[in-house]
């Protein structure tokens, strides 16, 4: 480090006084290079915890100092705490082996082997970088190259892929037609395969109701995909009803909420919408009205619930919170997942 001719000073394990927050830290290494910026670098040795990295990212962040993990070696299966810490750095591993060690001896400046995390979790080829090469942005972490994003976002626009091939084959849908429940098979296949419970609540509601699950979950799915649909495009859309007033969502809702059969799930719309652009519609007395009453009636279904594990999975933007959380602090949470006062405006399908 003390090659590098931008180096003006350097420390090993000592304290360094924070100049904003009143606690400071022990990084293993710090190091000023000039307009380079202030670099810390943590040596992975023990296993640390997620709360840990979390507190350690945000105090050198707030005193403007670039915090990168370093690890010995990348082992097949890493303990939990190395893995958060990758995921902190963007799906980027940093290591001290004997090739940076040789690569800074050469370039007089300190070099670091970056493991990226391929999407199979495996790794790609490593490369070596120099501390110029890496990306400090403005999130929360040193990368090269963002292989955590992408993944995240990748989450849920998999999941709806055929469901959204599904609606978009006509609209509004009646559910008990043999035709449409052929038409949503692969969809209904698709949610299986991430929630095995929904086979045993279909049995479950046939003998409760005496009436096919299937459908019901569709209209239930329907309800969601509406409103995901509207706080995509900036107008309220519906895919289960024929109102066509531009307050179509809201009576749409209004009208399932009234109906004992949907009235379990006032929670699981509120949160869709409560966390979406589509917030304001809560401000509506007669929607605000809807959902109080039916919880008022009927028990809803809480996070344990089939149906609320299939939302999570359809969309885990509104209702997974680490991932919530995650895309928040990169500053990659998409518009549509993005509670606003007034009226959305035009983006991408979800």
């Amino acid at each position: 480090m003390k090659a590098d001719p931008r180096c003006t000073h350097v420390a090993v394990d000592r304290y360094l006084k924070p100049h904003i927050e009143e606690r400071g830290r022990y990084p293993d290494v710090y190091a000023e290079l000039g307009q380079a910026g202030k670099f810390a670098f943590e040596v992975q040795l023990s296993k640390p915890f997620a709360f840990e990295i979390a507190a350690r990212h945000l105090h050198y962040r707030a005193e403007g100092v670039a915090l990168i993990w370093l690890f010995r070696d990348i082992a097949t299966e890493l303990p939990q705490g190395f893995r958060d810490v990758i995921a902190f750095q963007r799906g980027n591993a940093f290591l001290f082996d004997q090739a940076a060690f040789e690569a800074s001896n050469d370039r007089g400046r300190l070099m670091l082997s970056a493991w990226l995390g391929d999407s199979r979790g495996g790794w790609l080829k490593p490369r070596l970088v120099g501390l110029d090469d890496l990306d400090r942005g403005n999130g929360r972490s040193v990368f090269l190259e963002d292989r955590r994003t992408p993944r995240l976002l990748s989450r849920g626009q998999e999941v709806r892929e055929k469901w959204w091939q599904a609606l978009k084959t006509g609209k509004p849908f009646d559910f008990t037609d043999p035709i449409v429940d052929k038409q949503f098979g692969p969809a209904w296949d698709s949610i299986k395969k991430y929630v095995p419970a929904l086979s045993e609540w279909k049995n479950e509601f046939w003998r409760a109701h005496n009436a096919r699950g299937r459908p019901h979950f569709f209209e239930v799915a329907a309800m969601l995909f509406s409103i995901a649909r509207s706080a995509a495009v900036g107008e309220e859309r519906v895919y289960v009803s024929r109102y066509k007033d531009k307050s179509r969502l809201a009576a749409m809702l209004n009208a399932r909420l009234s109906n004992s059969s949907y009235k379990p799930y006032a929670d699981l719309v509120e949160t869709m919408l409560a966390r979406s652009a589509m917030a304001h519609c809560l401000g509506r007395p007669s929607l605000h009205n809807a959902l109080a009453e039916a919880r008022g009636h009927t028990a809803q279904v809480g996070q344990e619930h089939p149906i609320w594990e299939a939302a999570a999975r359809l969309f885990p933007e509104i209702f997974d919170g680490l991932l919530r959380a995650e895309l928040i602090d990169l500053d990659h949470l998409p518009n549509w997942a993005k509670p606003m006062p007034a009226r959305p405006t035009r983006g991408p399908e979800p």
